[in-house]
């Protein structure tokens, strides 16, 4: 007996020294902070950049602006660079490196200028910034950083569900509710607000309010028209509403060896899409289907199916809203500008030739139509739209003046003066 016990024991000690190759150590409780695998220093770079720009029709402060973006774009190159030179291709190389640096602001945590000087009429700016080389959707710094560079929007959350038993996804704010199964109806709109709050989204529409105020707009389901999304957003001042659906249904009893008779298995699928309000433009889509099992009955197996997918809908959608702010911090926000009290198409064209001449953060205007006196315009925009806003009346552009007489997040109308 003694000699099969000291046997066991010699395989037991020989499976332990094996294993002990292939673990990594845990942190040990009184290790210094520099030591830990992965602190936030580990995520982040120092780096010092120079960037510059010509001075156009004088205007130095809009050249200004495009140096310290292109000194935001070198620090990112050089920082986020040695992440893929491992490449061989070449060509693979520079489409990742592309990708990289059209969201190279969303990956500055913050900056300072150290330099800044003129060589002719060619500004040049030198700054530190430091660098996030992690992923833009698990850098909560960043989320935040691309949140106050938006302009810190508010958030609107509208999401019917439908648990099991029910016979339609159900909001108190639609027209039309099922009332087969009474039950919280707010597990999934519950999950993705705290989701939201932990990734940065500080300004967040209370449900009770969203809900009234809904509720007063008629007609919506868990899709909306723009202009509902306007009228909703003038009521709430949300700037940003995520609508939509989730849905638990049934997928029978769980037939195993090891799991007892009569346990429910079940599936829940979350679709909804991100809107801005002012112009009813989709900003994200996402949909979800996760499983569930484990649950005596139906209802309790619904509900946990709907707790997990609102969790995995809402990592994926706060990552495509971000990708979206990201490329209109670095790329240009669209900017849709209504023009009154045009005299002719001739004076419409003048206006165009003023915004991208003589208006600071301008980087592209398109025409979209010339009736009544009305000209409307769509303009890229690099910064944010009250500073577009005020920019337009700070300057008289040819031969008349501007008055700004309603702004959003997105939309700018203003009247034509003399």
């Amino acid at each position: 007996m003694r000699t099969h016990i000291q046997a066991l024991a010699a395989a037991i000690l020989s499976l332990t020294s094996l294993a002990a190759l292939f673990t990594v150590p845990a942190a040990r409780a009184d290790a210094p902070a520099d030591s830990a695998p992965a602190t936030a220093a580990a995520q982040t770079q120092i780096q010092e950049a120079q960037g510059q720009a010509s001075v156009l029709a004088g205007d130095k402060a809009a050249a200004r602006e495009k140096a310290i973006q292109d000194a935001l774009r070198q620090a990112v190159q050089m920082a986020v660079g040695t992440q893929v030179t491992s490449t061989t291709d070449v060509q693979d190389f520079q489409t990742k490196m592309d990708q990289v640096l059209t969201q190279s602001a969303g990956y500055v945590r913050k900056y300072s200028i150290t330099k800044e000087a003129m060589d002719g009429d060619v500004v040049q700016i030198t700054i530190r910034a430091e660098v996030s080389i992690g992923a833009l959707d698990k850098d909560l710094a960043a989320m935040g950083l691309l949140m106050q560079r938006k302009g810190m929007p508010r958030t609107m959350l509208l999401i019917a569900e439908q648990n099991i038993g029910m016979a339609a996804p159900a909001a108190s704010w639609m027209t039309h509710e099922s009332t087969v199964v009474s039950a919280d109806l707010r597990i999934g709109e519950n999950v993705v607000l705290d989701e939201l709050r932990k990734a940065g989204f500080k300004q967040l529409i209370d449900p009770e309010i969203a809900e009234t105020k809904a509720a007063s707009v008629g007609g919506i389901t868990t899709s909306i028209t723009a202009a509902q999304a306007r009228k909703l957003g003038s009521l709430t001042h949300a700037e940003v509403i995520i609508i939509g659906q989730v849905i638990a249904t049934a997928r029978g009893e769980i037939k195993s060896d090891w799991t007892p008779d009569g346990y429910r298995s079940c599936a829940a699928t979350f679709s909804a899409r991100a809107v801005n309000t002012d112009n009813g433009e989709i900003l994200a889509t996402a949909e979800v289907t996760k499983q569930a099992g484990g649950q005596i009955d139906d209802l309790t197996c619904g509900k946990d199916a709907i707790h997990l997918v609102a969790k995995i809908f809402a990592a994926e959608i706060t990552q495509k809203i971000a990708e979206r702010w990201s490329s209109d911090v670095s790329g240009g926000t669209a900017v849709h500008v209504t023009v009154k009290h045009v005299d002719s198409l001739k004076q419409a064209g003048e206006f165009k030739s003023g915004l991208i001449n003589f208006v600071r953060g301008v980087k592209g205007v398109e025409s979209r139509g010339f009736s009544d006196g009305v000209a409307e315009f769509d303009v890229t925009v690099v910064g944010s739209t009250d500073d577009f806003g005020q920019e337009l009346e700070a300057k008289k552009l040819g031969k008349f003046s501007l008055k700004v007489k309603g702004i959003t997040a997105n939309t700018v109308s203003v009247e034509l003066g003399k």
